[in-house]
Protein backbone atom coordinates (compact mmCIF):
# COMPACT_ATOMS: atom_id res chain seq x y z
CA UNK A 1 0.00 0.00 0.00
CA UNK A 2 1.27 3.45 -0.96
CA UNK A 3 -0.57 6.61 0.03
CA UNK A 4 -0.29 10.02 -1.60
CA UNK A 5 -0.28 12.96 0.82
CA UNK A 6 -1.27 16.14 -1.01
CA UNK A 7 -0.85 19.49 0.74
CA UNK A 8 -1.46 22.93 -0.71
CA UNK A 9 1.41 24.86 0.86
CA UNK A 10 4.89 24.26 2.19
CA UNK A 11 3.86 25.00 5.77
CA UNK A 12 1.23 22.25 5.55
CA UNK A 13 3.79 19.77 4.20
CA UNK A 14 6.55 20.47 6.73
CA UNK A 15 5.03 18.44 9.62
CA UNK A 16 4.90 15.36 7.37
CA UNK A 17 8.51 15.73 6.26
CA UNK A 18 9.60 16.06 9.89
CA UNK A 19 8.48 12.49 10.58
CA UNK A 20 9.04 10.83 7.18
CA UNK A 21 11.67 8.09 7.18
CA UNK A 22 13.94 7.00 4.30
CA UNK A 23 13.03 10.08 2.31
CA UNK A 24 14.02 10.52 -1.33
CA UNK A 25 13.04 13.36 -3.66
CA UNK A 26 11.76 13.23 -7.23
CA UNK A 27 11.09 16.36 -9.27
CA UNK A 28 8.37 16.48 -11.92
CA UNK A 29 6.26 19.29 -13.39
CA UNK A 30 8.10 21.84 -11.22
CA UNK A 31 7.01 19.95 -8.10
CA UNK A 32 9.02 18.00 -5.52
CA UNK A 33 7.68 14.59 -4.49
CA UNK A 34 9.00 13.19 -1.20
CA UNK A 35 8.94 9.38 -1.06
CA UNK A 36 9.42 7.51 2.19
CA UNK A 37 7.45 5.93 5.02
CA UNK A 38 5.01 7.43 7.50
CA UNK A 39 3.99 5.23 10.44
CA UNK A 40 5.46 2.30 8.53
CA UNK A 41 3.27 2.97 5.49
CA UNK A 42 4.80 3.81 2.11
CA UNK A 43 3.92 7.40 1.25
CA UNK A 44 4.56 10.10 -1.33
CA UNK A 45 4.04 13.64 -0.03
CA UNK A 46 4.20 17.05 -1.67
CA UNK A 47 2.80 20.52 -1.68
CA UNK A 48 1.12 21.42 -4.95
CA UNK A 49 0.73 25.13 -4.57
CA UNK A 50 -2.56 26.87 -3.99
CA UNK A 51 -5.61 26.55 -6.27
CA UNK A 52 -7.47 23.90 -8.19
CA UNK A 53 -5.28 23.34 -11.23
CA UNK A 54 -2.15 22.93 -9.12
CA UNK A 55 -3.89 20.37 -6.92
CA UNK A 56 -5.19 18.51 -9.99
CA UNK A 57 -1.72 18.34 -11.57
CA UNK A 58 -0.24 16.97 -8.37
CA UNK A 59 -3.00 14.40 -7.87
CA UNK A 60 -2.67 13.07 -11.42
CA UNK A 61 1.10 12.68 -11.06
CA UNK A 62 0.65 10.86 -7.76
CA UNK A 63 -1.65 8.42 -9.55
CA UNK A 64 0.21 8.02 -12.86
CA UNK A 65 3.86 8.23 -11.84
CA UNK A 66 3.84 7.01 -8.26
CA UNK A 67 0.82 4.70 -8.59
CA UNK A 68 -0.54 5.52 -5.16
CA UNK A 69 -3.39 3.44 -3.83
CA UNK A 70 -5.16 6.45 -2.32
CA UNK A 71 -4.79 10.21 -2.01
CA UNK A 72 -5.24 12.08 1.26
CA UNK A 73 -5.54 15.84 0.93
CA UNK A 74 -4.23 17.16 4.25
CA UNK A 75 -3.82 20.69 5.48
CA UNK A 76 -5.89 23.69 6.47
CA UNK A 77 -9.23 25.27 5.65
CA UNK A 78 -11.51 28.13 6.55
CA UNK A 79 -14.48 27.38 8.76
CA UNK A 80 -17.92 27.92 7.22
CA UNK A 81 -20.24 26.37 9.80
CA UNK A 82 -20.62 28.72 12.76
CA UNK A 83 -20.18 25.83 15.19
CA UNK A 84 -16.56 25.30 14.16
CA UNK A 85 -13.71 26.78 16.15
CA UNK A 86 -10.14 27.46 15.09
CA UNK A 87 -8.09 24.22 15.27
CA UNK A 88 -11.15 21.98 14.83
CA UNK A 89 -10.59 19.50 12.00
CA UNK A 90 -12.97 18.54 9.19
CA UNK A 91 -12.96 15.16 7.46
CA UNK A 92 -14.78 15.58 4.17
CA UNK A 93 -17.64 13.20 3.53
CA UNK A 94 -18.17 15.07 0.26
CA UNK A 95 -16.37 17.83 -1.64
CA UNK A 96 -17.92 20.21 -4.17
CA UNK A 97 -16.95 23.27 -6.19
CA UNK A 98 -18.76 26.39 -5.02
CA UNK A 99 -17.54 28.36 -8.06
CA UNK A 100 -18.47 25.90 -10.84
CA UNK A 101 -21.97 25.47 -12.27
CA UNK A 102 -23.32 22.16 -11.03
CA UNK A 103 -24.49 20.93 -14.43
CA UNK A 104 -20.91 21.08 -15.76
CA UNK A 105 -20.22 17.82 -13.93
CA UNK A 106 -23.54 16.09 -14.59
CA UNK A 107 -24.24 17.08 -18.20
CA UNK A 108 -20.65 16.66 -19.39
CA UNK A 109 -17.64 14.52 -18.47
CA UNK A 110 -17.39 12.87 -15.98
CA UNK A 111 -21.21 12.53 -16.16
CA UNK A 112 -21.68 12.40 -12.41
CA UNK A 113 -25.07 11.69 -10.91
CA UNK A 114 -24.48 14.48 -8.37
CA UNK A 115 -21.89 17.29 -8.46
CA UNK A 116 -20.35 16.20 -5.18
CA UNK A 117 -17.31 13.97 -4.82
CA UNK A 118 -17.70 11.43 -2.04
CA UNK A 119 -14.87 10.30 0.20
CA UNK A 120 -13.87 6.67 -0.07
CA UNK A 121 -15.92 4.78 2.54
CA UNK A 122 -12.95 2.74 3.78
CA UNK A 123 -10.79 5.83 4.24
CA UNK A 124 -13.67 7.62 5.92
CA UNK A 125 -14.20 4.70 8.30
CA UNK A 126 -10.49 4.76 9.17
CA UNK A 127 -10.75 8.51 9.82
CA UNK A 128 -13.67 7.98 12.18
CA UNK A 129 -11.71 5.42 14.15
CA UNK A 130 -8.67 7.69 14.20
CA UNK A 131 -10.76 10.66 15.34
CA UNK A 132 -11.56 8.87 18.58
CA UNK A 133 -7.86 8.58 19.32
CA UNK A 134 -6.79 12.15 18.59
CA UNK A 135 -8.39 13.90 21.53
CA UNK A 136 -9.54 16.88 19.47
CA UNK A 137 -12.77 18.04 17.89
CA UNK A 138 -13.25 16.33 14.53
CA UNK A 139 -16.22 17.06 12.29
CA UNK A 140 -17.48 14.89 9.43
CA UNK A 141 -19.44 16.48 6.62
CA UNK A 142 -19.28 18.48 3.37
CA UNK A 143 -16.41 20.67 2.18
CA UNK A 144 -16.45 23.19 -0.66
CA UNK A 145 -13.67 24.45 -2.90
CA UNK A 146 -13.23 27.70 -4.79
CA UNK A 147 -10.41 30.02 -5.67
CA UNK A 148 -10.93 32.76 -3.12
CA UNK A 149 -10.83 33.53 0.56
CA UNK A 150 -14.46 33.79 1.62
CA UNK A 151 -15.44 36.88 3.55
CA UNK A 152 -18.90 38.05 4.45
CA UNK A 153 -19.75 38.66 0.80
CA UNK A 154 -20.79 35.38 -0.76
CA UNK A 155 -20.73 33.37 2.46
CA UNK A 156 -24.51 33.27 2.87
CA UNK A 157 -25.07 31.97 -0.66
CA UNK A 158 -22.48 29.20 -0.26
CA UNK A 159 -23.98 28.18 3.08
CA UNK A 160 -27.45 28.03 1.57
CA UNK A 161 -26.38 25.98 -1.46
CA UNK A 162 -23.97 23.54 0.17
CA UNK A 163 -24.19 23.81 4.00
CA UNK A 164 -20.43 23.12 4.16
CA UNK A 165 -18.36 22.73 7.28
CA UNK A 166 -15.30 24.29 5.65
CA UNK A 167 -13.93 25.84 2.48
CA UNK A 168 -10.56 25.71 0.74
CA UNK A 169 -9.04 26.08 -2.72
CA UNK A 170 -7.95 22.53 -3.62
CA UNK A 171 -9.99 19.66 -2.15
CA UNK A 172 -12.68 19.27 -4.82
CA UNK A 173 -10.08 19.43 -7.60
CA UNK A 174 -8.01 16.63 -6.07
CA UNK A 175 -11.20 14.65 -5.41
CA UNK A 176 -12.24 15.21 -9.04
CA UNK A 177 -8.99 13.70 -10.33
CA UNK A 178 -9.33 10.73 -8.00
CA UNK A 179 -12.95 10.23 -9.07
CA UNK A 180 -12.17 9.92 -12.77
CA UNK A 181 -9.20 7.62 -12.02
CA UNK A 182 -11.21 5.52 -9.55
CA UNK A 183 -8.64 6.11 -6.81
CA UNK A 184 -9.79 6.35 -3.16
CA UNK A 185 -9.77 9.89 -1.77
CA UNK A 186 -10.02 11.56 1.63
CA UNK A 187 -9.55 15.15 2.79
CA UNK A 188 -8.54 16.15 6.33
CA UNK A 189 -8.44 19.90 6.92
CA UNK A 190 -7.87 21.80 10.17
CA UNK A 191 -9.53 25.18 10.61
CA UNK A 192 -7.34 28.29 10.61
CA UNK A 193 -10.02 30.98 10.40
CA UNK A 194 -13.76 31.36 10.85
CA UNK A 195 -16.46 33.92 10.12
CA UNK A 196 -15.69 35.52 13.47
CA UNK A 197 -11.94 35.56 12.87
CA UNK A 198 -11.22 35.67 9.16
CA UNK A 199 -8.73 36.92 6.61
CA UNK A 200 -5.25 36.18 5.33
CA UNK A 201 -3.60 37.43 8.52
CA UNK A 202 -5.59 35.04 10.71
CA UNK A 203 -4.79 32.15 8.37
CA UNK A 204 -1.05 32.80 8.50
CA UNK A 205 -1.11 33.15 12.29
CA UNK A 206 -2.73 29.72 12.78
CA UNK A 207 -1.44 27.75 9.80
CA UNK A 208 1.52 26.02 11.44
CA UNK A 209 -0.38 24.62 14.42
CA UNK A 210 -3.36 23.67 12.26
CA UNK A 211 -1.05 21.84 9.85
CA UNK A 212 0.42 19.82 12.71
CA UNK A 213 -3.05 18.80 13.86
CA UNK A 214 -4.00 17.71 10.33
CA UNK A 215 -0.74 15.77 10.15
CA UNK A 216 -1.44 14.03 13.47
CA UNK A 217 -4.89 12.89 12.33
CA UNK A 218 -3.51 11.74 8.97
CA UNK A 219 -0.85 9.61 10.68
CA UNK A 220 -3.51 7.97 12.83
CA UNK A 221 -5.51 7.22 9.67
CA UNK A 222 -2.41 5.56 8.19
CA UNK A 223 -2.07 3.45 11.33
CA UNK A 224 -5.68 2.35 10.99
CA UNK A 225 -5.17 1.42 7.34
CA UNK A 226 -2.02 -0.51 8.19
CA UNK A 227 -3.86 -2.49 10.86
CA UNK A 228 -6.74 -3.20 8.47
CA UNK A 229 -4.31 -4.84 6.03
CA UNK A 230 -7.03 -4.62 3.36
CA UNK A 231 -5.92 -3.43 -0.11
CA UNK A 232 -7.55 -0.15 -1.08
CA UNK A 233 -7.32 -0.93 -4.78
CA UNK A 234 -7.77 -4.45 -6.06
CA UNK A 235 -8.60 -5.93 -9.45
CA UNK A 236 -11.25 -8.65 -9.56
CA UNK A 237 -10.80 -10.24 -6.12
CA UNK A 238 -12.32 -13.72 -5.85
CA UNK A 239 -15.87 -13.91 -4.51
CA UNK A 240 -17.86 -16.88 -3.23
CA UNK A 241 -21.65 -17.17 -3.11
CA UNK A 242 -24.00 -20.01 -2.20
CA UNK A 243 -23.54 -21.82 -5.52
CA UNK A 244 -20.79 -19.95 -7.30
CA UNK A 245 -17.16 -18.96 -7.37
CA UNK A 246 -16.41 -15.68 -9.11
CA UNK A 247 -12.77 -15.31 -10.09
CA UNK A 248 -10.48 -14.00 -12.81
CA UNK A 249 -10.42 -15.66 -16.19
CA UNK A 250 -7.19 -17.59 -16.75
CA UNK A 251 -5.40 -18.90 -19.84
CA UNK A 252 -6.70 -22.37 -19.07
CA UNK A 253 -10.27 -21.11 -19.44
CA UNK A 254 -9.96 -20.67 -23.21
CA UNK A 255 -12.25 -23.56 -24.16
CA UNK A 256 -14.86 -22.55 -21.57
CA UNK A 257 -14.79 -18.94 -22.77
CA UNK A 258 -15.30 -20.12 -26.34
CA UNK A 259 -18.35 -22.13 -25.27
CA UNK A 260 -19.89 -19.02 -23.71
CA UNK A 261 -19.42 -16.75 -26.71
CA UNK A 262 -19.89 -19.14 -29.64
CA UNK A 263 -23.65 -19.58 -29.12
CA UNK A 264 -25.85 -17.29 -31.30
CA UNK A 265 -28.56 -17.30 -28.62
CA UNK A 266 -26.14 -16.02 -25.99
CA UNK A 267 -24.81 -13.38 -28.38
CA UNK A 268 -28.20 -12.19 -29.61
CA UNK A 269 -28.23 -9.32 -27.10
CA UNK A 270 -24.47 -8.77 -26.89
CA UNK A 271 -22.57 -6.13 -28.91
CA UNK A 272 -20.55 -8.65 -30.93
CA UNK A 273 -21.04 -11.64 -33.18
CA UNK A 274 -20.64 -15.27 -32.06
CA UNK A 275 -17.00 -16.33 -31.91
CA UNK A 276 -15.93 -18.55 -34.80
CA UNK A 277 -12.99 -20.46 -33.35
CA UNK A 278 -10.56 -20.83 -30.46
CA UNK A 279 -8.12 -18.40 -32.05
CA UNK A 280 -10.70 -15.61 -31.88
CA UNK A 281 -11.58 -16.59 -28.33
CA UNK A 282 -7.89 -16.53 -27.42
CA UNK A 283 -7.47 -12.99 -28.70
CA UNK A 284 -10.50 -11.86 -26.73
CA UNK A 285 -9.27 -13.60 -23.59
CA UNK A 286 -5.91 -11.85 -23.82
CA UNK A 287 -7.17 -8.39 -24.74
CA UNK A 288 -10.35 -8.16 -22.72
CA UNK A 289 -9.46 -10.09 -19.58
CA UNK A 290 -5.78 -10.93 -19.07
CA UNK A 291 -4.49 -7.47 -20.00
CA UNK A 292 -7.25 -5.86 -17.96
CA UNK A 293 -6.02 -7.66 -14.85
CA UNK A 294 -2.76 -5.71 -15.11
CA UNK A 295 -4.65 -2.59 -14.02
CA UNK A 296 -4.64 -1.67 -10.33
CA UNK A 297 -8.39 -2.07 -9.95
CA UNK A 298 -11.41 -3.36 -11.81
CA UNK A 299 -14.18 -5.96 -12.00
CA UNK A 300 -14.17 -8.63 -14.74
CA UNK A 301 -15.30 -11.98 -13.44
CA UNK A 302 -15.60 -15.54 -14.65
CA UNK A 303 -18.75 -17.08 -13.17
CA UNK A 304 -18.06 -20.68 -12.12
CA UNK A 305 -20.09 -23.37 -10.41
CA UNK A 306 -18.57 -24.61 -7.17
CA UNK A 307 -18.71 -28.21 -8.38
CA UNK A 308 -16.11 -27.89 -11.12
CA UNK A 309 -14.93 -24.22 -11.07
CA UNK A 310 -15.32 -24.05 -14.87
CA UNK A 311 -16.59 -20.71 -16.25
CA UNK A 312 -20.20 -20.77 -17.43
CA UNK A 313 -20.56 -17.01 -17.82
CA UNK A 314 -19.18 -13.62 -16.88
CA UNK A 315 -20.03 -10.49 -14.89
CA UNK A 316 -18.14 -7.25 -15.37
CA UNK A 317 -18.26 -3.52 -14.68
CA UNK A 318 -17.04 -1.13 -17.35
CA UNK A 319 -14.06 1.01 -16.28
CA UNK A 320 -15.54 4.18 -17.79
CA UNK A 321 -17.76 6.83 -16.21
CA UNK A 322 -20.94 4.77 -16.62
CA UNK A 323 -19.83 1.96 -14.27
CA UNK A 324 -21.96 -0.25 -16.49
CA UNK A 325 -22.76 -3.71 -15.13
CA UNK A 326 -22.84 -6.44 -17.77
CA UNK A 327 -23.35 -10.19 -17.59
CA UNK A 328 -23.91 -13.27 -19.71
CA UNK A 329 -24.41 -17.03 -19.23
CA UNK A 330 -24.41 -20.16 -21.34
CA UNK A 331 -28.03 -20.85 -22.27
CA UNK A 332 -28.27 -24.15 -20.36
CA UNK A 333 -27.90 -22.14 -17.12
CA UNK A 334 -30.61 -19.59 -17.88
CA UNK A 335 -33.63 -19.37 -15.58
CA UNK A 336 -31.84 -20.65 -12.47
CA UNK A 337 -31.09 -17.34 -10.77
CA UNK A 338 -27.38 -17.68 -11.45
CA UNK A 339 -27.03 -14.32 -13.19
CA UNK A 340 -28.79 -12.63 -10.28
CA UNK A 341 -26.62 -14.39 -7.71
CA UNK A 342 -23.41 -13.48 -9.50
CA UNK A 343 -24.43 -9.91 -10.31
CA UNK A 344 -25.48 -9.25 -6.71
CA UNK A 345 -22.08 -10.39 -5.43
CA UNK A 346 -20.23 -8.11 -7.85
CA UNK A 347 -22.55 -5.22 -7.00
CA UNK A 348 -21.72 -5.61 -3.30
CA UNK A 349 -18.01 -5.75 -4.10
CA UNK A 350 -18.28 -2.55 -6.15
CA UNK A 351 -20.11 -0.83 -3.32
CA UNK A 352 -17.45 -1.88 -0.80
CA UNK A 353 -14.73 -0.68 -3.18
CA UNK A 354 -16.21 2.82 -3.21
CA UNK A 355 -17.86 3.08 -6.63
CA UNK A 356 -20.51 5.81 -6.39
CA UNK A 357 -23.14 4.05 -8.52
CA UNK A 358 -23.75 1.35 -11.11
CA UNK A 359 -25.74 1.51 -14.31
CA UNK A 360 -26.92 -1.33 -16.52
CA UNK A 361 -28.73 -1.41 -19.84
CA UNK A 362 -30.72 -4.05 -21.68
CA UNK A 363 -32.47 -4.38 -25.01
CA UNK A 364 -36.16 -4.05 -24.24
CA UNK A 365 -36.69 -7.25 -26.24
CA UNK A 366 -34.71 -9.00 -23.50
CA UNK A 367 -36.86 -8.38 -20.40
CA UNK A 368 -35.20 -11.25 -18.52
CA UNK A 369 -32.07 -9.13 -18.24
CA UNK A 370 -34.15 -6.31 -16.78
CA UNK A 371 -35.51 -8.66 -14.12
CA UNK A 372 -31.94 -9.44 -13.04
CA UNK A 373 -31.34 -5.71 -12.63
CA UNK A 374 -34.49 -5.34 -10.57
CA UNK A 375 -33.68 -8.35 -8.40
CA UNK A 376 -30.34 -6.85 -7.36
CA UNK A 377 -31.91 -3.53 -6.39
CA UNK A 378 -31.48 -1.44 -9.54
CA UNK A 379 -34.34 0.76 -10.74
CA UNK A 380 -35.42 1.74 -14.24
CA UNK A 381 -34.65 5.37 -15.16
CA UNK A 382 -35.21 5.93 -18.90
CA UNK A 383 -34.96 4.39 -22.38
CA UNK A 384 -32.98 5.52 -25.42
CA UNK A 385 -32.55 4.45 -29.04
CA UNK A 386 -29.10 3.61 -30.39
CA UNK A 387 -27.83 2.41 -33.74
CA UNK A 388 -25.85 -0.44 -32.23
CA UNK A 389 -22.44 -1.32 -33.57
CA UNK A 390 -20.88 -3.43 -34.97
CA UNK A 391 -24.18 -5.15 -35.76
CA UNK A 392 -25.62 -1.89 -37.13
CA UNK A 393 -29.11 -2.52 -35.77
CA UNK A 394 -31.52 -0.09 -34.13
CA UNK A 395 -31.99 -1.01 -30.48
CA UNK A 396 -34.12 0.52 -27.74
CA UNK A 397 -32.23 0.19 -24.48
CA UNK A 398 -33.62 0.52 -20.98
CA UNK A 399 -31.23 2.06 -18.47
CA UNK A 400 -31.25 0.96 -14.84
CA UNK A 401 -29.24 2.43 -11.98
CA UNK A 402 -28.40 2.01 -8.29
CA UNK A 403 -26.64 4.71 -6.27
CA UNK A 404 -24.34 3.92 -3.39
CA UNK A 405 -23.64 7.58 -2.62
CA UNK A 406 -25.71 10.74 -2.80
CA UNK A 407 -29.43 10.91 -3.50
CA UNK A 408 -30.97 7.57 -4.57
CA UNK A 409 -32.82 9.46 -7.31
CA UNK A 410 -29.72 10.99 -8.90
CA UNK A 411 -29.39 9.90 -12.52
CA UNK A 412 -26.56 9.16 -14.95
CA UNK A 413 -27.54 11.34 -17.89
CA UNK A 414 -24.90 10.62 -20.52
CA UNK A 415 -27.14 8.40 -22.65
CA UNK A 416 -29.76 11.15 -22.69
CA UNK A 417 -27.17 13.57 -24.03
CA UNK A 418 -25.65 11.16 -26.56
CA UNK A 419 -28.88 9.84 -28.07
CA UNK A 420 -31.56 12.37 -29.12
CA UNK A 421 -34.38 9.82 -28.96
CA UNK A 422 -34.93 9.07 -25.28
CA UNK A 423 -38.07 8.69 -23.20
CA UNK A 424 -39.52 7.09 -20.09
CA UNK A 425 -41.59 3.93 -20.51
CA UNK A 426 -44.25 2.49 -18.25
CA UNK A 427 -42.85 -0.88 -17.23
Amino acid sequence: MRIGILCAGDMELEPFLACMENCTITEKAMLKFYEGTLQGVAAVALYSGVCKVNAAIAAQILIDTFQVDAVINAGTAGGMDERLEIFDTVAAETAAYHDVAEDILTEFHPWMTTPRFAADPRLLAAAKRAAGRLGRRIWFGPMVTGEQFIGEEGRAEILERFAPLSADMETAAAAHVCYVNQVPFLALRTITDTARRSGVETFEENCRKASEIARDLTLLVLEELKEDAVPLRVNTPSLVTERLILRRFEQGDLAALFEIFRDPKVNRFLPWYPMKDLAEAGRYLREHFLKFYERPCGFRYAVCRKEDKVPIGYVQISPDDSHDLGYGLRKEYWGQGIATEAARAVLEQAKAAGLPFLTATHDRNNPASGRVMEHIGMTYRYSYVEQWQPKDVTVTFRMYQINFQGDPGDEYRKYRELYPEHFVETI
